[in-house]
């Protein structure tokens, strides 16, 4: 099963995004890391979907780049039916109900990246080198 990914830059201050998306996506759990007088926060969530008749899973990353200024990756992933466990673009819509969410309080964003069928061969190039740093 592949996932969607997409990668926003924002102008706004962590703690604002970091909570007003945990208002609309953290139906799962949520978690704020310190590193370096920075804050990198992860949400989770899931969204049932009819034309699946199955669950969709939503990890949201926020990384304070400044004090008003955040990098976030959405990941959504899981959910597909049948033999070939197709999801019939619930990853995709699931991600555009993130931007609209977004959109809907004033918040402007860049989308950087988009990935559909996100598998380690296309994961970003800023993660697979994280990846090879660590030996």
């Amino acid at each position: 099963m592949a996932g969607h990914f997409v990668r926003i830059r924002i102008r706004s201050n962590f703690s604002t995004i970091f909570r007003l998306l945990l208002s609309g996506f953290g139906n799962i759990y949520c978690k704020v890391f310190a590193r370096e007088n920075k804050r990198i926060g992860a949400i989770l969530d899931e969204k049932w979907f009819l034309r699946t008749n199955s669950s969709v899973a939503l990890a949201i990353f926020v990384e304070e780049l400044s004090s008003d200024e955040c990098l976030v990756d959405l990941v959504s992933y899981a959910g597909g039916v049948g033999l070939l466990n197709i999801s019939w673009d619930s990853h995709l819509d699931y991600i555009a109900d993130v931007l609209r969410f977004l959109k809907s309080h004033n918040i402007e964003f860049k989308k950087e990246m988009e990935i559909n069928y996100l598998y380690p061969t296309n994961w970003p190039d800023d993660v697979k080198r994280m990846l090879a740093e660590l030996g």
